[in-house]
């Protein structure tokens, strides 16, 4: 008995021991664990603005936002894109900002959809932006390639505080009708001192346009189309009108290349209604081009 006494003695001495350090560590860590007082005032983080003329989309997009409606509250939104000020490569540019009283609520249907008024005003600010042609020439003639435009809005967080802009995105399709990466802006593509992008080239394997194709124009091919006739005019004005726009679309001061291209007006026939302004090489069995003439100045002719 006074062996297991003594025994119990020593335990409850080491259990008291334990619960006194339990104790201090509790004393020394609780305090802690409360809430301390952090000098200055709360601030939300600031959320951006709406985007500047000239940012860019600099990431593919190859499927272009598109208006949604929210089925609770009726109300139409557009999905946001990321935007950044812009370096050589981009897939997008912001051609104009409409701010919250310029945005349009109404909507209407169409055989094709819902027509959309924000997207038709972008479409009139993209005109001014590329300085779409206005010289007595284009009277005759539409552009065979254009730059196309979609509508982006502010992202959830945006809307939340209150930002209602929308912001017109301009874009240029490849052959395949995915978003392309194009290395200038936008602005004044059309203007007669600057040469729009070759993204905008549309090159053809053949001039018989009935069973032509558009191409790749890194591709061996034979013509590159520029535009089509939309106005009654004389053969004389068609042909000088259709040299002046092959001049302007693609920089070149020799559109023939030293006699190794040839300016073409093909049709009208009973399958082509208008005519279309093209460039063609000469000898197509033995010489075809590998690459886009729109925008090459006088940079040399590519050839397969």
């Amino acid at each position: 008995m006074g062996r297991s006494s003594a025994l119990l003695r020593l335990e409850r001495r080491w259990a008291g021991l334990i619960l006194l350090v339990v104790a201090l560590v509790a004393a020394a860590v609780i305090p802690n664990l409360r809430s301390r007082a952090i000098p200055g005032a709360a601030a939300i983080a600031p959320v951006a603005g709406p985007p500047s003329v000239g940012q860019c989309l600099l990431e593919s997009n190859n499927l272009t936002p598109q208006m949604t409606r929210n089925d609770r509250t009726g109300e139409w939104s557009y999905a946001p894109v990321v935007l950044a000020p812009c370096r050589s490569g981009r897939y997008g540019e912001v051609i104009a900002v409409l701010p919250a009283g310029q945005v349009s609520v109404e909507r209407s249907a169409t055989l094709d959809g819902v027509q959309d008024k924000n997207l038709d005003r972008c479409h009139g600010e993209l005109d001014g932006y590329v300085d779409q042609p206005s010289h007595p020439l284009f009277h005759y003639w539409r552009l065979f390639s254009s730059v196309g435009v979609f509508v982006a809005g502010p992202t959830d967080l945006q809307r939340s505080m209150g930002q209602k802009w929308l912001a017109c995105i301009g874009y240029i399709d490849d052959v395949d009708g995915q978003t392309a990466m194009f290395n200038q802006s936008l602005n004044g593509i059309y203007r007669p001192t600057t040469t729009p992008p070759e993204q905008l080239a549309y090159c053809v394997t053949t001039l018989e346009l009935t069973r032509a194709a558009p191409v790749d124009c890194h591709t061996p091919h034979q013509a590159e189309l520029f535009a089509f006739n939309i106005a009654t005019a004389t053969p004389s004005e068609l042909d000088s009108t259709c040299t002046t726009v092959i001049r302007q679309l693609t920089g070149m001061s020799d559109p023939t290349a030293a006699a190794r291209l040839r300016v073409t007006i093909v049709g009208p026939t009973s399958e082509l209604q208008s005519c279309v302004c093209a460039l063609t090489t000469v000898e197509p069995d033995h010489h075809r081009l590998a690459g886009p003439l729109t925008g090459i100045g006088n940079n040399p002719v590519l050839w397969k």
